[in-house]
């Protein structure tokens, strides 16, 4: 973090600014500790896709859909589990008066989301090659956060 700190400094002076009077090291040092905890667990998530090779990493396009239609279909289900009983038993009702069959669409609903749960659930981008690297760097980030003292700030989340 000095190497850090230095390098910024030096940025500042760059602009015949004062570091000290701009952004005293004791201001970074706080902002460290209060807002450090964002990037440790920021790297949970990244670190991942830095030891990975593109081969192993999911399509995020994908991913994205598959969380889009849980979250979607889980406010849906929210609603009310009467609300779709009572839909499906309308349909049903519609369905014996036309003398037709159509597809329920709360089965469709609930495939797609199953769907996107097996999807969610199978990705798993820590291999036998990647978990090591992903536990050494995690390690690493603790360590950092005992060494800048962040630890406190962690804890009250």
């Amino acid at each position: 973090m000095q190497i850090y700190y230095d390098t910024l400094t030096d940025c500042i002076r760059d602009y015949d600014l004062d570091p000290k009077v701009l952004y005293p090291e004791a201001v970074f040092r706080q902002q460290l500790r209060q807002f450090g905890v964002y990037g440790y667990c920021m790297s949970a998530f990244a670190v991942p896709f830095f030891v990975s090779n593109a081969s192993e990493l999911p399509d995020l396009d994908k991913v994205s859909e598959a969380i889009q239609e849980l979250t979607s279909s889980s406010s849906s289900s929210d609603s009310s589990d009467t609300d779709e009983v009572n839909e499906e038993d309308a349909g049903k009702a519609h369905r014996m008066k036309a003398g037709k069959t159509h597809v329920n669409t709360t089965t469709t609903v609930s495939t797609k989301s199953q769907n996107a749960t097996d999807f969610v659930d199978e990705l798993d981008i820590l291999t036998e090659r990647t978990l090591p690297i992903f536990k050494r760097r995690m390690i690493g980030n603790v360590l950092d956060l005992q060494k800048y003292n962040m630890i406190e700030a962690i804890l009250k989340y």
